[in-house]
């Protein structure tokens, strides 16, 4: 049986919530575990963890795996974790770096859902947002993407004079395809991460100009 994403993200939510309000109800009965459910908080990200490795997220999945881990054990067992916390944090970032995988150039994005609104904001944090936009004068709006993905079609879309789309993503990526007769004015920061501008240069002078503002952390955006 397949499960869908919404229903695995439920069932680690759900169950995480269970445990505290269990753990709540036993102290106000008054018994005494002799452990308080808080001290396992970290649980919060080893859950995180387990459903990006699901979806086959290895490297967000494993980096919340290991420091949900790390932060469990120094709960458990008293120890700082702050002292071996930021050597793993270096050797995470060039294993993404390195190990970071190329994305295949397809001509469309298959299964997006339409959307017609005149501005965009979409977020996608743990999960994936795919959008075709058809909308007949784009303004622009802002995308982010948090251990996530974003896919977005402006490809029918009519775009305004000077509309600005600020792009964001942090150990994440994006893709976006935008409309032949667009000229586009991209303004980028990258940290880590990689932004890579695929569009050719458009001639018409009469053509709209589109300003995307592309900011990449540990993650990466296409255009």
């Amino acid at each position: 049986m397949k499960y869908s994403d919404g229903f695995i993200f439920r069932l680690l939510l759900g169950s995480f919530l269970i445990l505290v309000g269990l753990n709540l109800f036993v102290n106000q009965m008054g018994f005494d575990l002799g452990f308080s459910i808080f001290g396992f908080w970290p649980l919060i990200f080893i859950f995180f963890g387990l459903w990006l490795l699901i979806k086959r997220r290895l490297f967000p999945a494993m980096l919340l795996l290991v420091f949900g881990t790390a932060f469990l054990l120094s709960n458990i067992f008293d120890y700082s974790i702050w002292a071996v916390g930021w050597p793993l944090i270096i050797i995470f970032i060039g294993l993404t770096i390195l190990f970071r995988p190329t994305k295949k150039w397809k001509g469309k994005i298959e299964g997006a859902d339409v959307n017609t609104d005149k501005v965009l904001n979409e977020s996608a944090v743990f999960g994936n947002v795919n959008q075709r936009v058809e909308s007949d004068d784009f303004a622009g709006g802002k995308v982010d993407a948090v251990f996530g993905e974003f896919r977005i079609d402006l490809s029918d879309a009519k775009v305004k004079n000077n509309a600005v789309l600020e792009l964001n993503t942090i150990l994440g990526s994006g893709l976006i395809y935008l409309p032949r007769n667009v000229k586009l004015d991209l303004e980028s920061t990258s940290i880590l991460g990689s932004i890579n501008n695929r569009t050719g240069s458009v001639t018409k002078v009469d053509a709209p100009k589109l300003i995307v503002k592309a900011n990449a952390v540990l993650g990466e955006i296409e255009l």
